[in-house]
């Protein structure tokens, strides 16, 4: 996992504030001869901050992650083996074995399986494929996270070859593409 992911970099923005403003005030003779104090500086971040936070509730008020885990989960039985976006294994801990594209990734380009090697050897029963996936797949670009070394065409054909959809997930925020909110789509597929 690159350490920079934007997915977990706001387990780390809180820490990196602190530091910045224990910066600011190591700088504070600096800014004596400029004439600004490190306190306004600092209220300006803590605003910054404050802000970003009340823009990020106010776009995700509408996102219900346990609502949405309910539908997708209403098309698999408790027990089976999932695999889909990691963002979704917090989700599927109880009751599920899940595992995350990541894994796949991990396989192919480490042990390399090959993705029908993989699904077999690990029982894989349901695919999670949200329109992220889709858009990974079907754009040359190395936005996001999917694998850039799985064969996306290889991929596409399992989908649409060795699947069969049993149900569709619409969402505001969850399954996004990107960085597209609105009618995002999950779709739930069985393995033949």
């Amino acid at each position: 996992m690159n350490i920079f992911d934007t997915n977990f970099i706001i387990l780390v923005y809180p820490f990196f504030m602190v530091l910045f403003c224990m910066v600011l005030f190591g700088l504070q003779d600096l800014f004596k001869k400029v004439k600004v104090s490190a306190q306004k500086i600092i209220v300006i971040l803590i605003l910054i901050f404050a802000g970003q936070n009340m823009y990020a509730f106010y776009k995700f008020s509408p996102s219900d992650y346990e609502a949405y885990l309910a539908q997708v989960k209403a098309f698999i039985p408790p027990g089976s083996i999932v695999i889909g976006d990691v963002r979704f294994g917090y989700g599927f801990f109880e009751n599920y074995d899940y595992i995350a594209l990541r894994d796949l990734s991990y396989a192919i380009n480490v042990k390399n399986m090959s993705s029908e090697e993989y699904f077999k050897k690990f029982q894989i029963q349901y695919v999670l494929y949200t329109e992220y996936w889709d858009y990974m797949i079907n754009h040359d670009t190395d936005y996001g996270k999917i694998d850039r070394e799985i064969d996306k065409i290889k991929f596409k054909q399992f989908i649409d070859n060795d699947t069969e959809l049993t149900g569709v997930v619409h969402d505001y925020v969850y399954g996004m593409a990107n960085q597209k909110f609105g009618n995002c789509w999950t779709k739930i597929y069985r393995i033949k």
